[in-house]
């Protein structure tokens, strides 16, 4: 819809036409109008304004997950035990960290020393059940010749180290070549990563399950709903912020593993 307005001197004339016609078209239609508007008033200037009506663009809203209300730690830890929360959310950030730097590293002399190793039911790692030695800067040998034990637990844990690595035994020695990173192997350590991320996301699950039910029972001490439920929605608050923090360092890692050198 456009409205236009002729003005001059004492006479005001106000038209408002509709136009569904092409683009081509409009100039036509508006010197028409001009044309016609000066010969029935005998105007000599006619000046047209077109005010046209654009739709504003909608401003981008941050979107926030924080908890509508606040609450101070002497608050929530009338509900939960809040230390103890922060240090299972500190260590699961740890233990994802610690994946991406035994698993994902890109550089040339790749390390296994610190992979661990489940034996009898419990995790070593390969340093202190064996010989960790770099023969050359693409073969790593292990000599479990004090731990005989312990040579399956390790090329199983070689093999599913998501590195790609084709452990060799000959005896109570495990020789390791490091291989060279095609992009198959970049792509398959990608997929891997995402795999670890889900598995983070699945314990910071556990954990948000775990605290938020110590809260619900808090109704047996009399601690108020309103409490109860703003204590859960900090606890959800930490655990997706946790989550977060770790998916930018996935991303990021990501990035460097697909990225051609």
């Amino acid at each position: 819809m456009f409205s236009r307005v002729f003005t001059r001197s004492t006479y005001l004339l106000k038209i408002t036409t509709f136009f569904v016609c092409r683009h081509n078209n409009f100039l036509q239609k508006c010197t028409y109008i001009q044309n016609t508007v000066n010969a029935t008033l005998g105007l000599s200037d006619v000046y047209i304004v077109d005010k046209r009506g654009y739709a504003k663009k909608a401003k981008d809203k941050k979107v926030e997950n924080k908890p509508k209300m606040e609450m101070t730690d002497e608050e929530l830890m009338e509900v939960i035990p809040l230390e103890e929360l922060r240090l299972d959310l500190s260590a699961a950030v740890d233990h994802f960290k610690d994946i991406i730097r035994q698993n994902y590293s890109l550089r040339t002399g790749i390390t296994v020393e610190d992979l661990m190793v489940e034996m009898e039911g419990l995790e070593y790692p390969i340093k202190e059940l064996a010989q960790v030695m770099k023969k050359s800067p693409l073969l790593i040998a292990i000599n479990c010749s004090s731990l005989p034990d312990a040579i399956k637990p390790i090329l199983k844990t070689l093999t599913d180290s998501g590195m790609n690595l084709n452990p060799q035994q000959e005896g109570t020695m495990i020789y390791v070549p490091i291989p060279k990173m095609t992009r198959e192997h970049r792509e398959k350590m990608s997929k891997s990563l995402k795999n670890d991320l889900t598995q983070f996301k699945l314990e910071l699950n556990k954990i948000y399950s775990r605290y938020t039910s110590l809260a619900r029972k808090q109704k047996e001490a009399r601690i108020s709903s309103d409490a109860i439920f703003n204590a859960c929605e900090h606890i959800k608050f930490m655990t997706d912020k946790t989550f977060h923090e770790c998916e930018q360092l996935c991303d990021k890692k990501t990035k460097d593993i697909l990225a051609e050198k």
